[in-house]
C-alpha cells in the first residue's frame, strides 16, 4: 500500500515537473513575441472594444513593455494603432507615448514622443499593470495564456516603483502631465483593505492610491477584482470608499 502511494506521488511529482518544464520552455521561446488582446478594462467613447498588442523586451537591467493600441477595431492600418512604452529600471519607471510604429525599442524613440492622450498615472499608479484580456473578439492560444501568467507574475513582484527623474522633469513642460499634483487630485485613499498593498513600503507595496485614480478604483471594485481574493471590506469601509470616489 505504502509502495503504491509512493509511486503515485512520484508520478504526480514527475507530471508537475514536466508541466513546469514545458511552461518554462514556452515562455523562453515566445517571451519576446507580442500578444494581441481585447482589453477587459478599456472601451472607446462609443463603448466599443479596445485592442492591444503587447510586447515585453529584456534589455540588460531594463524591462521594456511596449504596446500598440487601437480604438478603431482590428484594423491593419498601422497609423491607427498608438504606440506606448513603459521602461522599468532600478525601481524607477518611465512612460512614453510615441509616434505610431512597430513594437521595437531604440533609444531614438525618446526623440519621437507625442503628447499623452491622458495622464498615465490615472491608471498606472505603480508602473505596468496586470494584463487582463477580455473573452470575446480575440482567441488566446495556450502559449499566450502561459506567457501572460508569467508576465503578470513579473509585474506583481516589481514591488514599489517610482516615476523617474526624467518623467518629473518632462512633466514641467507637458500640457497633459504624467500625473497631477493638485491637492484634490493627490488626496490619498485611506480605506484600510486597500492600504494593505497600496502603500509606500512593504513586500507587495504598490503605491498609495489618490483621487485621480478613482476611475480605475471604481472599475476594479465593481468588477470584484479588488479587494483581491482573501480580503474584503466591511459595510463601513465600502461606504468610506464610495464617499471618496464621489469626492466627499
Amino acid at each position: 500500500m505504502i509502495s503504491t502511494v509512493i509511486k503515485a506521488g512520484l508520478v504526480a511529482t514527475g507530471g508537475l515537473f514536466s508541466v513546469l518544464l514545458m511552461t518554462a520552455f514556452v515562455v523562453y521561446k515566445t517571451d519576446s513575441k507580442e500578444i494581441l488582446i481585447e482589453s477587459f478594462e478599456s472601451k472607446t467613447k462609443e463603448d466599443k472594444p479596445v485592442f492591444n498588442k503587447i510586447k515585453y523586451i529584456k534589455d540588460g537591467e531594463r524591462d521594456i513593455w511596449m504596446m500598440n493600441q487601437s480604438h478603431s477595431g482590428l484594423t491593419e492600418e498601422q497609423s491607427q494603432w498608438e504606440r506606448l512604452a513603459i521602461v522599468v529600471e532600478n525601481h524607477e519607471v518611465s512612460f512614453y507615448q510615441i509616434e505610431s510604429g512597430p513594437l521595437e525599442w531604440s533609444e531614438d524613440l525618446k526623440n519621437r514622443q507625442v503628447p499623452y492622450r491622458v495622464s498615465c498615472f490615472m491608471c498606472h499608479s505603480n508602473g505596468p499593470r496586470t494584463i487582463r484580456p477580455a473573452e470575446g473578439n480575440v482567441a488566446l492560444s495556450w502559449s499566450d495564456r502561459v506567457k501572460l501568467l508569467f508576465w503578470n507574475t513579473k509585474i506583481k513582484f516589481y514591488g514599489r516603483l517610482h516615476e523617474s527623474a526624467e518623467m518629473k522633469e518632462a512633466d514641467l513642460k507637458r500640457d497633459i502631465p504624467f500625473r497631477h499634483y493638485g491637492p484634490l487630485d493627490d488626496e490619498p485613499l485611506n480605506v484600510q483593505p486597500c492600504m494593505r498593498c497600496h502603500q509606500e513600503s512593504g513586500f507587495f507595496a504598490r503605491g498609495v492610491l489618490t483621487r485621480q485614480n478613482r476611475g480605475t478604483i471604481q472599475f476594479m471594485v465593481q468588477n470584484k477584482i479588488m479587494p483581491p481574493p482573501g480580503f474584503s471590506m466591511t459595510a463601513q469601509e465600502a461606504k468610506q470608499l464610495n464617499h471618496f470616489l464621489r469626492g466627499f
